[in-house]
């Protein structure tokens, strides 16, 4: 079974907050819906798709956690 795009996101969120809080306690979960409202914005402004640079700018990790981000002249 695979899972949608939406429950893979917010399972990335869950896991990204449990690297600064350990428990479920509120402040994980604040994280967690900062995580999620900051990738809602990536989607709604179409910045998600890191294999489009028409927008000047592209940011994110490498699976070595050494930042992407730049801006495209």
């Amino acid at each position: 079974m695979l899972l949608s795009y939406h429950e893979v996101a917010s399972t990335m969120a869950h896991e990204m907050a449990h690297c600064v809080h350990q428990s479920h306690k509120p402040e994980f979960y604040k994280l967690m819906a900062e995580i999620e409202a900051e990738h809602a914005e990536f989607v709604r402004t179409g910045k998600l798709n890191s294999t489009a640079e028409s927008d000047g700018a592209l940011s994110g990790f490498n699976i070595y956690g050494v930042s992407t981000s730049r801006s495209i002249a």
